[in-house]
C-alpha cells in the first residue's frame, strides 16, 4: 500500500471548512520574586506567548500546510483585536478569509487563554462563551457557501462550541445541501456534542462521543461495546463511512461492510495532543481528495496527527514531507485492550506463558529457529538490575542542578513523574537517546542556567559510571567465586543459549548498553562465545541503534543466501519494547521476557503492558518455561 502515490494531484482539490473559528493564546509563565503593589499577590512573569488558530481555523491551517492549495474558511468572528490577529495569521498562510464574516454586536472572537506555569496547565480563561450570533450573518454565510459549493471536493463541518453559529437554520440548510451533493462532495462532520445532525456526512468522533451517541440512538446494547463494533453500527445506520479516534491507541473506521483498524503510534518524546483531532481531520480531507482507500484514509489521518503532536521532532509542524518521513520509520502500539487488561490474557495450559499473537498457527515440527536475537539486560543478564531507579535519581539531579536540596517536595514529585514517564517510554533504547530526551526536560524546567547545560553525552557518561560501579562489583564477586553465573542471569538463560548453539541456531546479542561494557562483562563471565552471530551494543550514535542494526544484518544475510525465513525461523527475545518492536516490524516471532530481575525468576507485571503494545507474540517470566514453549511452537 503506497499512500503517497497520488501526492501530486492533491494540490488541485478544493476544501471548505465551516464552523467555529477560534484563537488559542498560550502563555508560558514562571513565578517571580515580585509582589504586586496593588494586590499584594505574587507576580508571574510570562516568558513566552503564542497565538495559535484553533477549531475550524486550525483545521484550515493544517489542510494548507499539508499541501492543499485551495482552502476556504467559513465562520463568524468578533470585531476585536483578537479577530484581526487571527485573520492576519490565516492570510499569511494563504487561506481564503473572504468567507469569514465579522459581527460587531454581542459577539467576541472565540479566544482560549491557556496558562502554563512550570509545565503545568492552569485554569483556562475563555472569551466568547456568551455570544449571540446574528441570524442575518448566518444567511450571508450560507449564501457564500452556496455560491462556491460547485468548486469544493470536500467540506468539513466543525462544531467546537455548543450553539455558536450552529443554529437550527444553519443545520437545516447544510443538510439540504448535503442531500443534493453528497454523491459528488465529501462532507465530513466533527460534532463536539454527540447528535444525529448530518446523516449524509462522513462522521469523525472520539470514543467517548461515539459511546454517548450510540446510547442516544439505541445502537449500543451496553457501555462496553468496542470501537470496532460501534463504528460498524454507525456506518450501517448512516450508510456512510465512520471514523472513531482512540487517542494514543490510533483509530478505527468502517464503511458498513468492513472494519479497519489503525494502531496508535509509539512516540518517545513528550507530546502535546491539543489540536490533534484537527490535524487528523486535515489528513482525512487530504486522503479523500487523493481518492485513497478506507484503510489508507485512516492511516494518513493517523500519521498527520502523529506529526502534529511531535513538536520537537517536527518543529515546522505538518507537511506532506513530514508525514512521509514518519511513515518511513513508524512504530505502532498493538493490542492496547489486551495490554491494559490482564483479565483478557490467554495462556498455554498449565503454564505461565501468555499467548498474544493473532496469527494462524499450528505447532508442527519445524525444528529450532535458524536465527535468534537476544537483548541483554533483563533478558539474559541481571548485572544492571535496578538501572531504572538509578537513572531516575540521576535525571532528577541533572534537571534540578544546584536546586536539588532546596526545591519543595511537590516540585520534586512533579519532576519525578515526568522522568518516570520518560523512562517508561524509552525503556530498551540506547542510553544516549534517553539522555537527549532528558536534556529537553532540563531546558523546559529551567532550573539549570542555559549556559550550564551539558551535552547529552556528558549526562550519559555520568549515569553510565554509576551503573558500571554496580556491574563491576558483581563481576568482582563472581571472580572471587562469591556469586555464580546463575546468580547473574535470568533463570535458565545460559542452558537455553547452549541448547540453541547445539541446534545450530545463529545467535545475536543486541543491547542498548555501551558495546565496550557489554563485551568486557560477557567475556569476564565466560558466555560471550555463546553469541556466535556477534555482540552489538551502543556506540553513542543516535542514528545507528544496535537493535535496528542487527535486524538489518539478518535481513541482508537472508537476502544474500536467497532464503525466505518464515515466522518462527527467526525469533527475538527481549524485556524491552525496542527489540520486540523491531522484530515485529520484520515479521519475526517475538518473545517478551516479563522478568523479575531482582529475584531472577517469576513475573514482573509492570513489563507486560509495554511488551504487548510493542508487538510481542508470547510472554514468559523466565526460561524455566522454555521447554513448554518449544513444544507448543514445534521445536521439540
Amino acid at each position: 500500500m503506497d499512500i503517497f502515490r497520488n501526492s501530486n494531484q492533491v494540490k488541485d482539490i478544493s476544501v471548505a471548512i465551516i464552523g467555529d473559528i477560534c484563537l488559542d493564546v498560550l502563555y508560558r509563565a514562571r513565578l517571580s520574586n515580585e509582589i504586586s503593589i496593588e494586590t499584594g499577590l505574587p507576580v508571574y512573569h510570562v516568558e513566552k506567548s503564542l497565538f495559535i488558530p484553533g477549531g475550524a481555523a486550525n483545521i484550515a491551517l493544517q489542510c494548507k500546510r499539508l499541501g492543499i492549495n485551495n482552502v476556504d474558511l467559513f465562520g463568524i468572528i468578533g470585531e476585536d483585536a483578537y479577530g484581526e490577529k487571527l485573520v492576519n495569521i490565516l492570510e499569511k498562510e494563504k487561506i481564503g478569509v473572504d468567507t469569514i464574516l465579522v459581527q460587531s454586536d454581542e459577539c467576541n472572537t472565540y479566544v482560549y487563554h491557556k496558562i502554563y506555569i512550570e509545565l503545568q496547565e492552569k485554569s483556562r480563561f475563555d472569551i466568547g462563551s456568551n455570544n449571540i450570533i446574528n441570524d442575518d450573518l448566518i444567511d450571508q454565510l450560507l449564501a457564500l457557501l452556496r455560491k462556491r459549493l460547485p468548486t469544493y471536493s470536500c467540506i468539513l463541518i466543525n462544531q467546537q462550541i455548543p450553539n455558536s453559529i450552529h443554529s437550527p437554520k444553519l443545520i437545516q440548510e447544510l443538510r439540504k445541501l448535503m442531500d443534493t451533493t453528497f454523491e459528488r462532495v465529501h462532507w465530513i462532520a466533527d460534532i463536539r456534542e454527540p447528535q444525529d445532525l448530518y446523516p449524509k456526512a462522513i462522521h469523525k468522533m472520539n470514543f467517548n462521543e461515539a459511546r454517548q451517541l450510540a446510547n442516544t440512538l439505541g445502537l449500543s446494547e451496553n457501555s462496553s461495546e468496542s470501537a470496532e463494533t460501534l463504528s460498524r453500527a454507525f456506518a450501517n445506520y448512516w450508510g456512510n463511512k465512520v471514523i472513531i479516534t482512540l487517542g494514543e491507541n490510533g483509530a478505527v473506521g468502517s464503511d458498513g461492510n468492513n472494519t479497519f483498524i489503525e494502531p496508535g503510534l509509539h512516540i518517545i518524546e513528550d507530546v502535546d495532543p491539543t489540536g490533534a483531532g484537527d490535524a487528523f481531520l486535515a489528513g482525512i480531507a487530504y486522503a479523500l481528495g487523493s481518492d485513497l482507500s478506507p484503510p489508507e484514509i485512516l492511516k494518513f489521518g493517523n500519521l498527520t496527527a502523529g506529526v502534529f503532536i511531535q513538536k520537537n521532532r517536527f518543529p515546522k509542524g505538518i507537511s506532506f514531507d513530514a508525514v512521509r518521513m514518519l511513515n518511513s520509520d513508524i512504530d505502532y502500539r498493538y493490542n492496547h485492550e489486551l495490554a491494559g487488561d490482564i483479565r483478557l490474557a490467554s495462556y498455554i495450559p498449565d503454564t505461565d506463558i501468555e499467548v498474544v499473537y493473532n496469527k494462524p498457527f499450528s505447532a508442527k515440527k519445524r525444528g529450532y529457529p535458524k536465527v535468534a536475537v537476544f537483548d541483554l539486560d533483563g533478558t539474559v543478564s541481571t548485572l544492571r538490575e535496578g538501572w531504572d531507579r538509578i537513572m531516575l535519581q540521576c535525571m532528577i539531579k541533572f534537571i534540578t542542578g544546584s536546586n536539588y536540596d532546596s526545591l519543595p517536595k511537590e516540585k520534586l514529585e512533579l519532576i519525578s513523574n515526568k522522568v518516570k514517564t520518560l523512562i517508561e517510554k524509552t525503556a530498551g533504547v540506547q542510553t544516549i537517546i534517553q539522555m537527549v530526551e532528558m536534556r529537553k526536560l532540563i531546558e523546559e524546567f529551567g532550573y539549570v542556567p542555559r549556559n550550564q547545560i551539558e551535552s547529552a553525552y556528558v549526562y550519559k557518561e555520568s549515569y553510565a559510571n554509576e551503573i558500571r560501579k554496580i556491574a563491576e562489583k558483581k563481576v568482582q564477586r563472581f571472580m572471587a567465586e562469591q556469586l555464580t553465573l546463575e546468580d547473574l542471569t535470568i533463570k535458565g538463560a545460559i542452558p537455553f543459549l547452549k541448547r540453541l548453539n547445539e541446534q545450530g541456531t545463529m545467535i545475536y546479542l543486541a543491547s542498548g548498553t555501551d558495546q565496550v561494557d557489554v563485551q568486557r562483562e560477557l567475556k569476564a563471565l565466560g558466555y560471550d562465545k555463546l553469541f556466535n552471530g556477534g555482540i552489538f551494543g551502543s556506540i553513542n550514535d543516535t542514528e545507528n541503534d544496535p537493535k535496528k542494526l542487527v535486524m538489518q544484518i539478518i535481513c541482508e544475510k537472508i537476502s544474500e543466501l536467497n532464503q525466505r525465513l518464515s515466522w518462527g525461523d527467526c525469533i527475538i527475545f527481549g524485556d524491552g519494547p525496542v527489540e520486540i518492536r523491531e522484530g515485529h516490524k520484520h515479521g519475526f516471532m517475538t518473545v517478551g521476557l516479563i522478568s523479575d530481575e531482582k529475584q531472577r525468576f517469576g513475573m514482573n507485571i509492570n513489563k507486560r503492558e509495554r511488551l504487548i503494545l510493542a508487538g510481542a507474540d508470547f510472554l514468559i517470566p523466565d526460561y524455566s518455561w522454555i521447554f513448554q514453549l518449544s513444544r507448543y511452537i514445534g521445536w521439540e
